[in-house]
This record gives structure tokens, sequence and C-alpha cells, in this order.
């Protein structure tokens, strides 16, 4: 074979070669232009919305999905129970958001999820439900999300075991639907959200758990650990004159340094009870600010670790703390050392040993049993 001819063949074999490269490029567009786990969740979504398929299993599968799933929404007015069970959502979350108030309170509160053992991983936002009923949430775990998930109008929900891991914003939140138009912090409430059994593996910074402007609200079964965040739970009242009661108990291990604290308060006529504490790293324990509202503090024995409160902001004069059966620096919760004392922080103004009325309101630092 002469030169021209072996030319001739290595043009057309580089030649097939291109042709061959750029048919797997087509061939890889396409595949992904044409994703078929988003398409194939989609699917089981849609059918969900209709009357013939209520449950799946996805047996732990893993899906890769190449943008956000619209999950299940209600299309009438009917109640709709939907279960979905075993899975691994990547990259991209399950959307239930709703496009307004009214959406979400007269339809999507017609639908319960009963949902098991479902991770997401490395989302945006790994689920956002907006609006249901009765909802149950069992095993949810969300690692490197910005937020692991949003509760929001989710009436009488109830979570166990929810895990939050490497968070970069919020774990988990429950409570106002702030982005939807017609919605306020009195009607968008997620009303008696309960929580039994949650972790949070820290990434350093954001809100481990968020409840803001909920009529009630029970978590219990804490644990915060990892590289800790900024704030471990926040029960945030601001502007709203329903949340009246909130209970968080069963710290039963906080291993790490929160940046600001490890519960924040921010109470509008609240009552807040906090109990149970197993404290392995030094912390401002509890940050406590709003008008009328009261904190108790119950169930800390003997630690050798800081543990420090903040009474901060214009709440000062209108916040009233209560201790009983707690462990605090040097003998009392009345001695400064527990306080943070500075220009934004004061402690409040104690009631003196064996005093059993609060002077109209001037002392708001209370001790069970009392210091002696």
């Amino acid at each position: 074979m002469n030169k021209a001819d072996l030319k001739s063949v290595a043009i057309m074999i580089g030649f097939y070669a291109i042709m061959c490269l750029l048919a797997l490029l087509i061939f890889a567009y396409a595949a992904y232009a044409d994703n078929k786990d988003y398409k194939y969740l989609d699917s089981c979504f849609r059918k969900m919305e209709t009357a013939y398929m209520k449950e799946i299993n996805f047996n732990g599968q893993k899906f890769y999905p190449d943008k956000v799933v619209k999950g299940p929404r209600v299309l009438d007015q009917k109640e709709h129970i939907w279960t979905i069970r075993n899975a691994s959502i990547n990259n991209y979350g399950i959307d239930m958001s709703a496009p307004s108030w009214d959406d979400a309170h007269n339809f999507q509160t017609f639908r319960t999820f009963n949902m098991d053992n479902i991770n997401f991983y490395n989302c945006d936002i790994g689920i956002l439900i907006q609006g249901s009923h009765r909802s149950h949430f069992n095993q949810l775990s969300a690692y490197g999300c910005r937020v692991g998930g949003r509760f929001e109008l989710c009436l009488e929900g109830m979570a166990f075991q929810l895990q939050a891991h490497t968070f970069r914003d919020t774990g988990f939140y429950i409570g106002w639907c702030f982005s939807l138009p017609g919605s306020n912090r009195e009607n968008s409430q997620s009303n008696n959200f309960r929580i039994y059994g949650f972790r949070s593996y820290g990434s350093g910074t954001g809100t481990a758990l968020i409840y803001n402007c909920v009529y009630g609200g029970l978590v219990e079964g804490l644990c915060d650990e990892g590289w800790g965040c900024d704030v471990f739970l926040l029960v945030n009242a601001t502007n709203s004159t329903t949340m009246k009661s909130f209970t968080a108990r069963q710290f039963g291990d906080i291993e790490c340094h929160n940046n600001e604290c490890v519960v924040k308060v921010i109470g509008n006529g609240t009552k807040v009870y906090l109990s149970d504490f197993y404290v392995q790293s030094h912390n401002c324990l509890v940050s406590g600010e709003g008008n009328s509202s009261s904190i108790f503090v119950s169930g800390m024995g003997d630690t050798n670790v800081d543990v420090t409160f903040s009474n901060l902001g214009k709440g000062t004069n209108t916040l009233w703390w209560n201790f009983q059966n707690f462990k605090a620096k040097n003998g009392s919760i009345y001695n400064d050392s527990n306080w943070l004392i500075d220009s934004k922080h004061s402690k409040p103004n104690p009631y003196s040993p064996g005093q059993t009325t609060n002077n109209s309101g001037s002392n708001r630092l209370y001790e069970i049993p009392p210091f002696d």
C-alpha cells in the first residue's frame, strides 16, 4: 500500500472516530436533556394525583433528577392520602409548594403525606411542603443541603427521627408560609407540629431547627452534634399573637459549641418550656427576648462545662425566667456569672431568696427551690 492509500485510510479512520465521538456527545446530551430519573419521578407523582395510585415504594432506589421535581398536589377539594417510601434524592429536591395562600389553605390542606425513609443529598431545598393535614414523616434525613426541609402550613404534622447533616442554612423549618401571596404570620402557621427525635450534625453555621409562628409545638429527643451551628433550636413568635405555647424536652446530647446559643426564644406573649439537658460543651444555653413572654428551664444536673444565659433586647423588662431543679454556677441562677452582661444583655431582676410574688412585674428571675 502506497503513501497515498495510507493517507486515505488514516483520513477515513479519523473521520469515523470523529463521527463516533459526535454521536456519543449527542447521545449524552440527549440523555441529560431527557433525564430518566426526573421523568420517572414526575410520572409517579402525576399518577398519585389521580384516583388509581396512592402509594409507591421505591425500594431504596437512588435518583439523580436534573431539576426540582414537583410532588403530588390536590387538584380538587377532596381528601387525599399519599404514601412515599424508601428513596434517596440527589442534587434536586421535591417541591410541594402552592402558588398562593388561598391554594395552600383551601386545597393543599386536603392532602396527607406518609413519608418513610427518604434521604436528600446536596439539594438547595430537600423537601418543601406548603399545605397538608395530619402528615407523618418517618426517618427523613438531609445531607449537605442548603435547607433540609420546610414544612409550611402542615397542620397537626408529626415527624419521627428527623436528621439534618451539614446543612448550609437551615436544617428543618416548621411554620409560616412567608413566600405566599396573601399569607401572614397569623394565618399560615403549622399548627401543633410535633417532632419525636431530632438530630443535627451541624456544619458550623446556620440554624438546625426553626419553629416560626406555630400555634403549639412540641419537639423531644434532641441531639446537637458535629461542628455545631449558629443556633440549634429557634422558637420565633415575632409579630404573631397565636404562638402561645411551645415545649422542647430531652436535650439528650449537646456535645458541640454553638456560635450564638443552643436555644433562641423570640416570644410574643409566649410560654416556652425547655427541660432535661445533658451539656458536654460550653454554650450560651438559652437566649431570650420578647414581650410578655415566659421561659421555663428545668432539669440539668452537675456539669463541668461553662453554661450561661442571655437576656436580650427590648424584652429585658417583660421577659420572665423560671428555673427549676437546675444546677447553676456558684450555687444559684441569681449569680451574675450565669448571665451574659454587657451593653446588649442584662441579668433579669431576681426574686429575693424566699420571695413568692414578683413585685408587680419588677422582678423577672425566679428559682425553685430558692437559693439559700
